[in-house]
Protein backbone atom coordinates (compact mmCIF):
# COMPACT_ATOMS: atom_id res chain seq x y z
CA UNK A 1 0.00 0.00 0.00
CA UNK A 2 2.72 2.42 0.48
CA UNK A 3 4.76 1.54 -2.12
CA UNK A 4 1.62 2.50 -4.31
CA UNK A 5 0.89 5.42 -2.67
CA UNK A 6 3.87 6.80 -3.33
CA UNK A 7 4.49 5.65 -7.00
CA UNK A 8 0.80 7.83 -7.32
CA UNK A 9 2.23 11.00 -5.78
CA UNK A 10 5.59 10.31 -8.24
CA UNK A 11 3.02 9.51 -11.24
CA UNK A 12 1.57 12.96 -10.14
CA UNK A 13 4.42 15.01 -10.01
CA UNK A 14 5.70 13.13 -12.79
CA UNK A 15 9.80 14.99 -13.23
CA UNK A 16 9.98 15.97 -10.06
CA UNK A 17 13.57 16.21 -8.57
CA UNK A 18 15.02 14.50 -5.76
CA UNK A 19 13.54 17.20 -3.23
CA UNK A 20 10.07 15.99 -4.02
CA UNK A 21 10.59 12.66 -3.11
CA UNK A 22 9.17 12.04 0.87
CA UNK A 23 11.45 10.97 3.33
CA UNK A 24 10.34 7.18 4.93
CA UNK A 25 8.11 8.37 8.09
CA UNK A 26 5.48 6.41 10.26
CA UNK A 27 2.33 5.59 8.55
CA UNK A 28 -0.05 8.84 9.90
CA UNK A 29 2.69 10.75 11.56
CA UNK A 30 2.31 14.72 10.34
CA UNK A 31 4.93 15.56 8.09
CA UNK A 32 6.29 19.21 8.72
CA UNK A 33 6.94 21.71 6.15
CA UNK A 34 8.59 24.95 5.41
CA UNK A 35 6.54 27.26 3.28
CA UNK A 36 7.38 30.74 2.21
CA UNK A 37 5.49 33.28 0.36
CA UNK A 38 6.67 34.40 -3.12
CA UNK A 39 6.25 37.86 -5.02
CA UNK A 40 7.90 39.68 -2.44
CA UNK A 41 4.36 39.85 -0.16
CA UNK A 42 5.53 39.72 3.91
CA UNK A 43 5.17 36.54 5.11
CA UNK A 44 3.35 37.25 8.11
CA UNK A 45 0.34 37.94 6.06
CA UNK A 46 0.18 34.44 5.77
CA UNK A 47 0.26 33.60 9.17
CA UNK A 48 -2.09 35.91 11.34
CA UNK A 49 -4.69 35.42 8.60
CA UNK A 50 -5.59 31.73 9.08
CA UNK A 51 -4.28 30.61 5.94
CA UNK A 52 -0.97 30.17 4.21
CA UNK A 53 -0.34 31.05 0.85
CA UNK A 54 2.32 30.60 -2.06
CA UNK A 55 1.83 33.57 -4.44
CA UNK A 56 2.12 33.26 -7.86
CA UNK A 57 -1.18 34.81 -8.11
CA UNK A 58 -0.90 35.17 -12.31
CA UNK A 59 -1.31 31.93 -12.44
CA UNK A 60 -4.76 29.80 -11.99
CA UNK A 61 -4.26 26.62 -10.78
CA UNK A 62 -8.03 26.17 -9.68
CA UNK A 63 -7.79 22.96 -12.36
CA UNK A 64 -4.56 21.74 -12.01
CA UNK A 65 -4.30 17.92 -11.70
CA UNK A 66 -0.75 17.17 -12.03
CA UNK A 67 2.65 18.44 -12.67
CA UNK A 68 2.04 18.32 -16.62
CA UNK A 69 -0.89 20.87 -15.84
CA UNK A 70 1.57 23.18 -13.16
CA UNK A 71 3.91 23.16 -15.93
CA UNK A 72 1.59 24.26 -18.78
CA UNK A 73 -0.09 27.02 -16.47
CA UNK A 74 3.53 28.23 -15.35
CA UNK A 75 4.75 28.27 -19.32
CA UNK A 76 1.68 30.43 -20.09
CA UNK A 77 2.04 33.24 -17.52
CA UNK A 78 5.77 33.28 -17.42
CA UNK A 79 6.82 32.20 -20.68
CA UNK A 80 10.23 33.96 -20.40
CA UNK A 81 11.48 31.93 -17.11
CA UNK A 82 14.26 30.05 -17.17
CA UNK A 83 14.43 25.84 -17.24
CA UNK A 84 16.17 26.01 -13.36
CA UNK A 85 13.92 28.44 -12.48
CA UNK A 86 10.55 27.16 -14.23
CA UNK A 87 11.15 23.50 -12.58
CA UNK A 88 11.82 24.93 -9.05
CA UNK A 89 8.59 26.70 -8.99
CA UNK A 90 6.94 24.13 -9.89
CA UNK A 91 8.12 21.66 -8.05
CA UNK A 92 7.19 24.06 -4.84
CA UNK A 93 3.64 24.69 -6.50
CA UNK A 94 2.82 20.68 -6.87
CA UNK A 95 4.26 20.15 -3.35
CA UNK A 96 1.86 22.89 -2.15
CA UNK A 97 -0.94 21.26 -4.09
CA UNK A 98 -0.65 17.30 -4.29
CA UNK A 99 1.57 16.87 -1.29
CA UNK A 100 0.83 18.60 2.07
CA UNK A 101 -2.03 16.42 3.56
CA UNK A 102 -4.08 17.79 6.50
CA UNK A 103 -2.98 17.57 10.17
CA UNK A 104 0.27 18.16 8.28
CA UNK A 105 2.35 20.89 10.26
CA UNK A 106 3.65 23.94 7.94
CA UNK A 107 6.56 26.88 9.32
CA UNK A 108 6.32 30.59 7.74
CA UNK A 109 9.05 32.88 8.13
CA UNK A 110 9.02 36.26 8.17
CA UNK A 111 11.21 39.08 7.50
CA UNK A 112 12.35 40.00 11.03
CA UNK A 113 14.23 36.88 12.07
CA UNK A 114 11.22 34.54 13.37
CA UNK A 115 8.88 31.54 12.32
CA UNK A 116 5.48 30.98 12.52
CA UNK A 117 3.89 27.39 12.79
CA UNK A 118 0.71 25.71 12.57
CA UNK A 119 -1.40 22.33 11.74
CA UNK A 120 -3.02 22.83 8.11
CA UNK A 121 -6.76 21.97 7.85
CA UNK A 122 -7.98 21.46 4.48
CA UNK A 123 -7.03 20.73 0.78
CA UNK A 124 -5.88 24.00 -1.36
CA UNK A 125 -8.21 26.38 -2.04
CA UNK A 126 -8.62 29.18 -4.87
CA UNK A 127 -9.59 32.74 -5.72
CA UNK A 128 -9.57 34.58 -2.88
CA UNK A 129 -10.86 38.32 -2.75
CA UNK A 130 -9.86 39.43 0.24
CA UNK A 131 -5.78 39.52 0.90
CA UNK A 132 -2.97 38.25 -0.71
CA UNK A 133 -1.88 35.08 -2.33
CA UNK A 134 -5.09 33.36 -4.34
CA UNK A 135 -3.92 29.66 -3.61
CA UNK A 136 -4.38 28.77 -0.33
CA UNK A 137 -4.49 26.30 2.69
CA UNK A 138 -6.67 26.80 5.67
CA UNK A 139 -3.95 26.86 8.85
CA UNK A 140 -4.82 26.66 12.50
CA UNK A 141 -1.78 28.90 13.82
CA UNK A 142 -0.21 28.38 16.77
CA UNK A 143 -1.39 30.94 19.18
CA UNK A 144 1.18 31.94 21.49
CA UNK A 145 2.77 33.39 18.25
CA UNK A 146 6.24 33.87 16.68
CA UNK A 147 9.75 31.88 17.66
CA UNK A 148 12.60 32.74 16.87
CA UNK A 149 14.10 31.00 13.39
CA UNK A 150 17.87 31.03 15.30
CA UNK A 151 15.92 27.84 17.42
CA UNK A 152 16.10 25.51 14.38
CA UNK A 153 19.37 24.50 12.47
CA UNK A 154 20.48 26.54 9.23
CA UNK A 155 19.58 24.38 7.73
CA UNK A 156 16.27 24.95 7.67
CA UNK A 157 15.72 28.32 6.43
CA UNK A 158 19.25 27.50 3.48
CA UNK A 159 16.77 25.90 0.91
CA UNK A 160 16.34 28.01 -1.93
CA UNK A 161 12.56 26.37 -2.66
CA UNK A 162 8.95 28.31 -1.87
CA UNK A 163 7.81 24.81 -0.62
CA UNK A 164 9.87 22.41 0.79
CA UNK A 165 9.49 19.23 3.60
CA UNK A 166 12.10 19.17 6.55
CA UNK A 167 14.43 16.41 6.89
CA UNK A 168 14.19 13.77 9.93
CA UNK A 169 16.78 15.87 11.98
CA UNK A 170 14.99 19.06 11.41
CA UNK A 171 11.53 17.55 12.18
CA UNK A 172 13.10 16.22 15.15
CA UNK A 173 14.93 19.68 16.47
CA UNK A 174 11.20 21.39 15.39
CA UNK A 175 9.55 18.70 17.82
CA UNK A 176 12.38 19.62 20.55
CA UNK A 177 11.38 23.28 20.11
CA UNK A 178 7.36 23.02 20.31
CA UNK A 179 7.90 20.68 23.79
CA UNK A 180 9.37 22.95 25.43
CA UNK A 181 5.88 25.62 25.44
CA UNK A 182 5.54 28.91 24.31
CA UNK A 183 3.38 30.42 26.74
CA UNK A 184 3.52 34.29 27.12
CA UNK A 185 6.30 35.95 29.35
CA UNK A 186 3.71 38.14 31.40
CA UNK A 187 4.79 41.52 32.38
CA UNK A 188 3.28 44.10 34.38
CA UNK A 189 4.39 47.20 36.50
CA UNK A 190 6.59 45.37 38.84
CA UNK A 191 8.31 43.77 36.11
CA UNK A 192 9.27 47.10 34.52
CA UNK A 193 10.51 48.24 38.01
CA UNK A 194 12.66 45.12 38.58
CA UNK A 195 14.10 45.54 35.39
CA UNK A 196 15.94 48.93 36.40
CA UNK A 197 13.44 51.68 35.68
CA UNK A 198 13.90 53.89 38.36
CA UNK A 199 10.65 55.70 38.25
CA UNK A 200 7.90 55.42 40.79
CA UNK A 201 4.65 52.83 40.61
CA UNK A 202 2.82 56.55 39.88
CA UNK A 203 4.78 57.65 36.98
CA UNK A 204 4.78 54.52 35.22
CA UNK A 205 0.98 54.06 35.43
CA UNK A 206 0.69 57.55 34.07
CA UNK A 207 3.02 56.69 30.82
CA UNK A 208 1.21 53.59 30.15
CA UNK A 209 -2.40 55.58 30.68
CA UNK A 210 -1.11 58.26 27.94
CA UNK A 211 0.13 55.99 25.76
CA UNK A 212 -3.37 54.26 25.66
CA UNK A 213 -5.59 57.11 25.46
CA UNK A 214 -3.09 59.40 23.00
CA UNK A 215 -1.81 56.11 21.30
CA UNK A 216 1.21 57.90 20.72
CA UNK A 217 4.06 59.46 23.40
CA UNK A 218 7.39 60.97 23.62
CA UNK A 219 9.68 60.19 26.23
CA UNK A 220 11.83 63.29 26.50
CA UNK A 221 14.97 64.06 28.88
CA UNK A 222 18.44 65.03 28.77
CA UNK A 223 21.09 62.56 27.49
CA UNK A 224 21.93 59.05 30.06
CA UNK A 225 17.98 58.83 31.65
CA UNK A 226 17.33 55.82 29.94
CA UNK A 227 14.88 57.17 27.22
CA UNK A 228 15.52 54.14 24.92
CA UNK A 229 15.99 51.40 27.90
CA UNK A 230 12.80 52.65 29.17
CA UNK A 231 10.27 52.57 26.20
CA UNK A 232 10.70 49.20 25.31
CA UNK A 233 9.83 48.17 28.92
CA UNK A 234 6.88 50.30 28.55
CA UNK A 235 6.01 48.67 25.57
CA UNK A 236 6.11 45.37 27.17
CA UNK A 237 3.77 47.18 29.56
CA UNK A 238 1.52 48.01 27.13
CA UNK A 239 1.19 44.79 25.83
CA UNK A 240 1.17 42.86 28.99
CA UNK A 241 4.03 40.60 28.04
CA UNK A 242 7.64 40.30 26.85
CA UNK A 243 6.52 40.06 22.83
CA UNK A 244 9.77 41.02 20.54
CA UNK A 245 7.66 39.66 17.49
CA UNK A 246 5.34 42.66 17.69
CA UNK A 247 7.47 45.88 18.45
CA UNK A 248 9.20 47.16 15.59
CA UNK A 249 12.43 49.69 15.72
CA UNK A 250 14.03 52.85 13.96
CA UNK A 251 16.24 55.71 14.86
CA UNK A 252 15.36 58.64 12.69
CA UNK A 253 18.61 60.85 11.60
CA UNK A 254 19.09 63.70 8.74
CA UNK A 255 18.70 61.30 5.90
CA UNK A 256 16.04 59.03 7.48
CA UNK A 257 13.25 59.26 5.00
CA UNK A 258 9.54 58.69 3.87
CA UNK A 259 10.44 55.88 1.69
CA UNK A 260 11.76 54.39 4.20
CA UNK A 261 9.17 55.17 7.05
CA UNK A 262 5.76 54.78 4.87
CA UNK A 263 6.71 53.64 1.66
CA UNK A 264 8.23 54.14 -1.43
CA UNK A 265 10.38 53.10 -4.58
CA UNK A 266 13.29 51.23 -2.89
CA UNK A 267 16.68 49.46 -4.48
CA UNK A 268 16.03 45.53 -5.38
CA UNK A 269 17.47 43.06 -7.98
CA UNK A 270 15.28 41.19 -10.54
CA UNK A 271 15.61 37.58 -11.65
CA UNK A 272 18.03 38.34 -13.74
CA UNK A 273 20.26 40.09 -10.69
CA UNK A 274 20.12 43.52 -12.39
CA UNK A 275 19.73 46.08 -10.36
CA UNK A 276 15.90 47.85 -10.01
CA UNK A 277 13.81 50.06 -7.72
CA UNK A 278 10.51 48.38 -6.39
CA UNK A 279 7.82 49.93 -4.89
CA UNK A 280 7.98 48.67 -0.97
CA UNK A 281 6.39 49.66 1.88
CA UNK A 282 8.71 51.22 4.84
CA UNK A 283 8.87 50.07 8.24
CA UNK A 284 5.80 51.63 9.89
CA UNK A 285 3.41 50.31 6.85
CA UNK A 286 4.73 46.80 7.66
CA UNK A 287 3.92 47.15 11.10
CA UNK A 288 0.34 48.13 10.40
CA UNK A 289 -0.31 45.21 8.20
CA UNK A 290 0.39 42.99 10.88
CA UNK A 291 -1.54 44.59 13.89
CA UNK A 292 -4.47 44.76 11.26
CA UNK A 293 -3.99 41.18 10.50
CA UNK A 294 -4.40 40.63 14.45
CA UNK A 295 -6.53 42.92 15.68
CA UNK A 296 -6.59 41.46 19.22
CA UNK A 297 -3.53 41.89 20.54
CA UNK A 298 -1.75 45.25 20.36
CA UNK A 299 1.75 46.53 18.35
CA UNK A 300 4.01 49.43 19.08
CA UNK A 301 6.26 51.10 16.90
CA UNK A 302 9.62 52.73 19.20
CA UNK A 303 11.29 55.74 17.30
CA UNK A 304 14.34 56.55 19.05
CA UNK A 305 15.72 59.95 18.66
CA UNK A 306 12.65 61.51 16.79
CA UNK A 307 13.53 64.97 16.68
CA UNK A 308 16.55 64.21 14.77
CA UNK A 309 14.45 63.39 11.00
CA UNK A 310 12.23 66.05 9.16
CA UNK A 311 9.17 65.01 10.71
CA UNK A 312 6.88 66.63 7.89
CA UNK A 313 8.43 64.70 5.34
CA UNK A 314 9.16 61.52 7.16
CA UNK A 315 5.29 61.44 8.51
CA UNK A 316 3.58 62.39 5.10
CA UNK A 317 -0.18 61.30 5.46
CA UNK A 318 0.34 60.18 8.32
CA UNK A 319 0.89 63.36 10.60
CA UNK A 320 -3.27 63.17 10.30
CA UNK A 321 -3.65 58.85 10.34
CA UNK A 322 -1.53 58.62 13.32
CA UNK A 323 -4.12 60.56 15.63
CA UNK A 324 -6.63 58.65 17.89
CA UNK A 325 -9.14 59.72 17.04
CA UNK A 326 -8.34 58.87 12.67
CA UNK A 327 -7.88 55.06 13.41
CA UNK A 328 -10.42 54.18 11.31
CA UNK A 329 -10.79 53.03 7.50
CA UNK A 330 -13.49 55.51 7.23
CA UNK A 331 -10.12 57.88 7.40
CA UNK A 332 -7.71 56.13 5.20
CA UNK A 333 -6.00 57.69 2.55
CA UNK A 334 -4.42 56.62 -0.96
CA UNK A 335 -0.47 56.14 -0.53
CA UNK A 336 1.29 56.83 -4.35
CA UNK A 337 3.64 53.78 -3.68
CA UNK A 338 0.70 51.20 -3.10
CA UNK A 339 -1.20 52.50 -6.23
CA UNK A 340 1.85 51.60 -8.23
CA UNK A 341 2.02 48.04 -6.17
CA UNK A 342 -1.86 47.76 -7.34
CA UNK A 343 -0.86 48.13 -10.74
CA UNK A 344 1.71 45.73 -11.11
CA UNK A 345 0.23 43.05 -9.17
CA UNK A 346 0.17 43.07 -6.23
CA UNK A 347 -1.84 41.60 -3.51
CA UNK A 348 -2.35 44.80 -1.42
CA UNK A 349 -4.32 47.91 -0.86
CA UNK A 350 -3.92 51.39 -2.48
CA UNK A 351 -5.88 52.78 0.69
CA UNK A 352 -3.94 52.88 3.95
CA UNK A 353 -5.61 53.67 7.53
CA UNK A 354 -3.67 53.22 10.87
CA UNK A 355 -5.34 50.23 13.15
CA UNK A 356 -6.28 51.21 16.20
CA UNK A 357 -4.25 48.50 18.03
CA UNK A 358 -0.75 50.16 16.93
CA UNK A 359 0.89 52.55 19.10
CA UNK A 360 3.74 54.78 18.79
CA UNK A 361 6.59 55.27 21.16
CA UNK A 362 9.31 57.79 20.59
CA UNK A 363 12.74 59.50 22.59
CA UNK A 364 13.44 62.93 22.20
CA UNK A 365 16.87 64.20 23.76
CA UNK A 366 16.60 68.04 24.56
CA UNK A 367 19.97 68.60 25.17
CA UNK A 368 21.37 68.43 21.31
CA UNK A 369 21.84 71.90 19.74
CA UNK A 370 22.27 70.58 16.33
CA UNK A 371 18.16 69.71 16.54
CA UNK A 372 14.85 71.78 15.94
CA UNK A 373 11.80 71.21 17.71
CA UNK A 374 8.83 69.58 16.82
CA UNK A 375 5.79 71.59 15.22
CA UNK A 376 2.87 72.47 17.06
CA UNK A 377 0.83 70.08 14.63
CA UNK A 378 2.82 67.07 15.49
CA UNK A 379 3.39 67.99 19.44
CA UNK A 380 -0.70 67.85 19.29
CA UNK A 381 -0.45 64.43 17.94
CA UNK A 382 1.62 62.96 21.17
CA UNK A 383 1.61 62.68 24.94
CA UNK A 384 5.03 63.81 26.78
CA UNK A 385 6.42 62.34 29.19
CA UNK A 386 9.74 63.85 30.91
CA UNK A 387 12.36 61.64 32.03
CA UNK A 388 14.72 63.42 35.01
CA UNK A 389 17.97 62.06 36.72
CA UNK A 390 17.36 59.93 39.82
CA UNK A 391 20.36 60.86 41.62
CA UNK A 392 19.64 60.40 45.08
CA UNK A 393 16.37 59.36 44.31
CA UNK A 394 15.19 55.85 46.55
CA UNK A 395 14.75 53.14 43.69
CA UNK A 396 18.49 54.32 41.89
CA UNK A 397 19.94 54.19 45.45
CA UNK A 398 18.42 51.14 46.51
CA UNK A 399 19.69 49.31 43.31
CA UNK A 400 23.28 50.85 43.50
CA UNK A 401 23.30 49.56 47.40
CA UNK A 402 21.93 46.45 46.27
CA UNK A 403 23.34 45.20 43.18
CA UNK A 404 26.46 42.64 42.96
CA UNK A 405 29.09 44.02 40.22
CA UNK A 406 32.02 41.76 38.86
CA UNK A 407 33.60 39.62 41.36
CA UNK A 408 30.42 39.34 43.69
CA UNK A 409 30.75 42.95 44.53
CA UNK A 410 28.86 45.89 45.80
CA UNK A 411 29.81 49.45 45.07
CA UNK A 412 31.33 51.12 47.90
CA UNK A 413 28.72 52.89 50.10
CA UNK A 414 31.06 56.41 50.05
CA UNK A 415 31.36 56.39 46.48
CA UNK A 416 27.69 56.10 46.07
CA UNK A 417 26.77 58.77 48.55
CA UNK A 418 29.66 61.04 46.62
CA UNK A 419 28.25 60.04 42.60
CA UNK A 420 24.33 61.24 44.76
CA UNK A 421 26.29 64.28 46.07
CA UNK A 422 28.29 65.52 43.61
CA UNK A 423 25.84 65.02 40.61
CA UNK A 424 23.23 66.34 42.06
CA UNK A 425 25.25 69.33 42.88
CA UNK A 426 26.50 69.41 38.88
CA UNK A 427 23.06 69.29 37.52
CA UNK A 428 22.15 72.35 40.37
CA UNK A 429 24.74 73.95 38.26
CA UNK A 430 23.91 73.75 35.04
CA UNK A 431 19.76 74.03 35.31
CA UNK A 432 20.67 77.68 37.02
CA UNK A 433 22.81 78.47 33.84
CA UNK A 434 21.06 80.92 32.02
CA UNK A 435 23.00 79.16 28.86
CA UNK A 436 21.46 75.47 29.71
CA UNK A 437 18.65 74.45 32.03
CA UNK A 438 17.72 71.63 33.10
CA UNK A 439 17.06 69.70 29.78
CA UNK A 440 21.39 69.90 29.61
CA UNK A 441 21.66 67.64 33.21
CA UNK A 442 23.39 64.83 33.25
CA UNK A 443 21.79 61.66 33.38
CA UNK A 444 21.81 58.74 36.11
CA UNK A 445 22.83 56.03 33.52
CA UNK A 446 26.29 57.47 33.38
CA UNK A 447 26.68 55.66 36.34
CA UNK A 448 25.11 52.57 36.08
CA UNK A 449 27.71 49.78 36.41
CA UNK A 450 27.64 46.87 33.78
CA UNK A 451 26.65 43.88 36.79
CA UNK A 452 29.10 41.49 34.45
CA UNK A 453 31.68 43.43 33.51
CA UNK A 454 32.30 46.54 36.41
CA UNK A 455 34.14 47.61 37.84
CA UNK A 456 37.42 45.89 35.82
CA UNK A 457 39.34 44.12 38.17
CA UNK A 458 37.66 44.66 41.09
CA UNK A 459 39.03 48.69 41.33
CA UNK A 460 36.08 50.96 41.71
CA UNK A 461 38.89 54.17 41.26
CA UNK A 462 39.29 53.21 37.74
CA UNK A 463 36.00 52.73 37.06
CA UNK A 464 34.97 55.94 38.08
CA UNK A 465 37.68 58.29 37.03
CA UNK A 466 36.99 56.53 33.81
CA UNK A 467 33.64 57.59 33.70
CA UNK A 468 34.16 61.14 34.44
CA UNK A 469 37.17 61.70 31.99
CA UNK A 470 35.71 59.45 29.00
CA UNK A 471 32.14 60.56 28.92
CA UNK A 472 31.70 63.23 31.30
CA UNK A 473 33.96 65.77 30.68
CA UNK A 474 33.53 65.83 26.94
CA UNK A 475 29.37 66.77 27.62
CA UNK A 476 30.33 69.27 29.61
CA UNK A 477 32.97 70.57 27.57
CA UNK A 478 30.32 70.60 24.92
CA UNK A 479 27.41 71.83 26.84
CA UNK A 480 30.18 74.69 27.71
CA UNK A 481 32.08 75.35 24.47
CA UNK A 482 31.94 78.70 25.08
CA UNK A 483 33.41 78.62 28.57
CA UNK A 484 36.15 75.94 28.57
CA UNK A 485 37.22 77.20 31.90
CA UNK A 486 33.62 76.26 33.47
CA UNK A 487 33.76 72.86 32.07
CA UNK A 488 37.40 72.23 33.41
CA UNK A 489 36.22 73.29 36.89
CA UNK A 490 32.93 71.37 37.18
CA UNK A 491 34.70 68.13 35.65
CA UNK A 492 37.37 68.47 38.37
CA UNK A 493 34.84 69.01 41.10
CA UNK A 494 33.55 65.20 40.38
CA UNK A 495 36.94 63.76 41.02
CA UNK A 496 38.49 66.13 43.63
CA UNK A 497 38.83 64.74 47.12
CA UNK A 498 36.74 61.60 45.70
CA UNK A 499 36.84 58.90 48.73
CA UNK A 500 36.84 55.49 47.48
CA UNK A 501 36.92 51.97 48.95
CA UNK A 502 39.18 51.78 52.09
CA UNK A 503 38.83 55.55 53.01
CA UNK A 504 37.42 56.34 56.10
CA UNK A 505 34.41 57.60 54.50
CA UNK A 506 33.40 54.54 53.00
CA UNK A 507 31.73 53.53 56.28
CA UNK A 508 29.91 56.56 56.44
CA UNK A 509 26.06 56.70 56.54
CA UNK A 510 23.71 58.09 53.40
CA UNK A 511 23.89 61.44 52.59
CA UNK A 512 20.65 63.14 52.88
Amino acid sequence: KARDELLSRLKIAEGIDEDDVEPDQSEGEPRVWLVRSSGGAHALTVAIGGYVGIGWDDMDLSGAKNRDDVSDEHVKRYPTANQYTRGQEVGSICRFLFHIRPDDVVLTPDDRGRFYHGVVKGEPTFEHEEGPYRTRRIVEWHLAGASDKSALPDSVWSKHQTVIELNADEREAFHQLITTGHEPDVYGYFDMLNDGVFMELEDIQRMDSVLRSKKNIILQGPPGVGKTFVTKRLAYVLMGERADSRIASVQFHQSYSYEDFVGGYRPALNDQNQLVFDAKDGAFLRLCEQARLDPTRRYVMLIDEINRGNLSRVFGELLMLVEADKRAERHAVELPHRVAMVDRGTAVSASFYVPPNVYIIGTMNLADRSLTGMNVAMRRRFGFAELRPQFGKARFRKWLNDTKFADDENMPKSLQNEIHRRMAKLNDTIANDSSLGKQYAVGHSFFCPDPDRDPPDGDWREWYEVVVEYEIRPLLEEYWFDAPETAEREADNLKDGMPFVGDAADNGDEDT
